[in-house]
């Protein structure tokens, strides 16, 4: 897979993940919002996919940013500093973040 492949595929994971709901709220308010309480599957993929969300929400202006679940529940930790590798990415990605002022 190229790297316009593996970017083109990580823009639709994100669309097919957050754009239905997007599109509703969408409906009722302009207003901008945060994606509350998400974060990655901990699997072989993670880092791609903690890419994918970042990427995701720098391409959308409406988009403030994210909330992680950052907890150990159900038998599956979530939390972003027990996955040593996923905490460097997801610091990579989030430093190159350009932030925004939500009153404009």
């Amino acid at each position: 897979m190229t790297e316009g492949e593996a970017r083109a595929l990580l823009t639709r994971v994100f669309a097919a993940l957050f754009d239905p709901t997007m599109r509703e709220i969408r409906q009722f308010t302009s207003e901008p919002f945060i994606i509350a309480e998400t974060s990655v599957q901990t699997e072989a993929d993670e880092v791609s996919s903690v890419n994918s969300l970042v990427r995701g929400v720098s391409r959308h202006r409406d988009v403030l940013g994210f909330i992680w679940f950052n907890y150990d529940k159900a038998g599956v930790d979530w939390r972003v500093q027990s996955r040593p590798v996923l905490q460097a990415a997801l610091a990579r990605d989030i430093a190159g973040l350009r932030l925004v002022d939500p009153r404009k």
